[in-house]
C-alpha cells in the first residue's frame, strides 16, 4: 500500500483505488495538507473526514461497504478488535500513514474514532 506524507508516493489501496501523488507542495510547514489538497480528495472520495491528535490533522476517505464487510469478516474471525480498525484505518487513511503506523500514541488516538470514520450520518426511528 502507498503513503502519503510528505513525499511523492503513488500506490493502490485494498479495494483497488488508486492514491493521488502527495508531495511537499501538498503540505504546511506542520506537514497538515494544504486547503488545495483537502479539495482534491473531496474531488476524489467525496466526503473526508478530519481528526486532529497533537496538532496533526489526519485525514480519512469515507469507507466502502465492502471495506466495512471484509473488516467485519476479519474482527468476526479473528475475534480481535484491532484487526478491525487496521482495516478500516490502512484503507481509508489519506494522510501521516507512516507516523500511525509507528507512533502508537497517535494509531491507538485514531483507531479510537473508527466508527466514526465510517459513520457519516446518524438515523432517527419515527413512528
Amino acid at each position: 500500500m502507498g503513503t502519503l506524507n510528505n513525499s511523492a508516493v503513488q500506490g493502490t489501496d485494498s479495494t483497488g483505488s488508486q492514491y493521488a501523488s502527495y508531495t511537499d507542495a501538498n503540505v504546511d510547514a506542520n506537514g497538515n495538507p494544504t486547503e488545495a489538497q483537502i479539495e482534491e480528495w473531496r474531488r476524489k472520495h467525496g466526503k473526508v473526514k478530519c481528526f486532529e491528535v497533537d496538532g496533526k490533522l489526519v485525514y480519512f476517505k469515507q469507507p466502502t461497504r465492502q471495506l466495512v464487510s471484509a473488516a467485519t469478516a476479519a474482527l468476526t474471525k479473528t475475534r480481535d478488535v484491532s484487526v478491525y480498525q487496521e482495516t478500516i484505518m490502512k484503507n481509508t487513511q489519506l494522510n501521516f500513514v507512516d507516523e500511525t503506523d509507528q507512533d502508537v500514541e497517535l494509531y491507538f488516538a485514531l483507531a479510537g474514532k473508527v466508527d466514526e470514520i465510517i459513520t457519516s450520518k446518524s438515523a432517527t426511528l419515527k413512528n
